[in-house]
C-alpha cells in the first residue's frame, strides 16, 4: 500500500500538470514565487509579556489553478527575543493553503499588474521541542515594478496550538516580494490586422 507521502506527492504532481496545461492554453502564468520578511509580535495575553518584538522570513510557491485562486504553500521561520522570559522563542515550519487574488476583479489594478490578495493556510511546525499545528490568515498588496517583480506590504495573523492551552498568537507585518506569476489573466484578444492584397487602400474584407 502506498504511503500517505507518496499519495500527496502524486496528487501534487497531477495538480502541477493540470495547472500548467490549462494556464498554457489560456496564455497566462501558472507558477509564481513570493518572499516575505517581517516583524513579529505576540498578541495573546500569556506570551505577549514573555517575549518582545522579533522577526522572520518566509518563502512560498504558488500554482495558479485559476486567475482568481492559487494553491499556495511554503516554509517560514520567526524568532521572538525574551522579555520576562529568560529564553527566546522560535518557530520553524511549513504552511499550505490557498490565495485569493481579488485585484483580478478590478480592471484598473489588473491592467497595471498590481496584485491584491488574501490567503489562508494550515500550519505545521515546531517551536523548540513542541510540535504545533495551527493556521494563519494574511492580506497584502504588491505593486508591479517590472513584469516578473512585484513589491509591497502585508499583514499576517498566525495561531498555534499548545499542549498546555496557552495557544500562541502572533502578528507579522512586513515586506512581500513577488517573482514570476504574471500575468494572472490572459491578454485580451487583439483584432486581426486588415489585409489589402491589391494595395488599393481598401481592406480585402471590404473590397467588393
Amino acid at each position: 500500500m502506498r504511503s500517505p507521502r507518496r499519495a500527496v506527492a502524486c496528487l501534487l504532481g497531477l495538480a502541477v500538470a493540470l495547472t500548467a496545461e490549462r494556464a498554457r492554453a489560456e496564455g497566462r502564468s501558472w507558477f509564481g514565487l513570493d518572499l516575505e520578511g517581517h516583524i513579529s509580535r505576540n498578541t495573546d495575553t500569556h506570551n505577549s509579556d514573555l517575549y518582545t518584538f522579533g522577526g522572520g522570513v518566509a518563502v512560498h510557491v504558488e500554482l495558479n489553478v485559476h486567475p482568481l485562486v492559487g494553491l499556495h504553500f511554503g516554509g517560514a521561520w520567526f524568532g521572538l527575543p525574551g522579555h520576562e522570559s529568560p529564553e527566546s522563542a522560535a518557530w520553524l515550519g511549513g504552511r499550505a493553503g490557498a490565495r485569493l487574488h481579488w485585484s483580478v476583479w478590478l480592471p484598473t489594478l489588473a491592467a497595471r499588474g498590481d496584485d491584491a490578495w488574501v490567503d489562508l493556510h494550515y500550519n505545521f511546525g515546531a517551536s523548540g521541542e513542541i510540535e504545533r499545528g495551527g493556521f494563519d490568515l494574511g492580506v497584502g498588496y504588491v505593486f508591479a515594478t517590472t513584469r516578473p517583480l512585484r513589491v509591497g506590504g502585508f499583514v499576517r495573523y498566525q495561531f498555534g496550538s499548545d499542549p498546555d492551552g496557552q495557544n500562541p498568537q502572533v502578528l507579522h507585518f512586513g515586506v512581500s516580494i513577488g517573482l514570476l506569476g504574471a500575468p494572472r489573466e490572459a491578454a485580451p484578444d487583439r483584432p486581426a490586422p486588415s489585409v489589402d492584397a491589391d494595395s488599393d487602400g481598401v481592406a480585402d474584407a471590404q473590397d467588393a
